[in-house]
């Protein structure tokens, strides 16, 4: 297709890129050509509601703009050809299993114990797996966003992706059988005692 697309996937509450951008990259963007899905994390729905509505309203001039608040998102997923997130899971889905390009926007956290990063602070902390994951933009670099997702659409981004799922994952497309044999033998070990 020769309109890309762009599915900007923020996390929620103080540690979202919404909290620490304004719109106008989104409209930058939009300008540049991209086609743009917003994916709010679904407790904005419910704990942002005037944020949410707020942006809604301010981007809806936009043609080639849609707000997804599908409880799923698999679809705009599966459509997206670059993903723009913060600190939010949704980057290693769109990395490691879609093995899509990714872009980390700069949020500062102060209080990782609020979110549920917290349980992935210390290993992505300790490893290079966030900086593995694609491209880095500080808020100073906001303006070249749309540079920024050109040039890694045109990456190669498909190997190192691979090597990102084989690096940081066990058992891909298969794990369900070793879960199950996992499971029955804990369950032979119970049995036992």
């Amino acid at each position: 297709k020769s309109q890309k697309t762009v599915l900007i996937a923020p996390s929620w509450g103080n540690k979202s890129l919404l909290a620490y951008y304004n719109s106008d990259f989104i409209k930058d963007l939009h300008n540049a050509g991209y086609k743009i899905i917003l994916r709010p994390h679904p407790q904005s729905f419910l704990s942002e509601k005037e944020k949410i509505n707020s942006l809604k309203q301010e981007l809806s001039f936009l043609s080639n703009f849609i707000l997804d608040d599908d409880s799923t998102g698999i679809n705009y997923i599966e459509q997206a050809d670059i993903l723009i997130s913060d600190t939010s899971a949704i980057r290693l889905d769109f990395a490691i299993l879609y093995k899509k390009p990714v872009i980390t926007l700069e949020t500062p956290i102060t209080d990782y114990e609020e979110y549920e990063y917290a349980d992935l602070a210390e290993i992505l902390s300790e490893s290079t797996m966030e900086k593995e994951l694609g491209a880095f933009v500080s808020k100073e670099k906001i303006s070249e966003i749309s540079d920024i997702v050109k040039q890694c659409i045109e990456d190669n981004q498909d190997s190192k992706n691979e090597f990102l799922r084989n690096k940081y994952t066990a058992n891909f497309g298969n794990s369900g059988n070793f879960i199950a044999d996992y499971i029955i033998q804990r369950k032979s070990t119970f049995n036992e005692l």
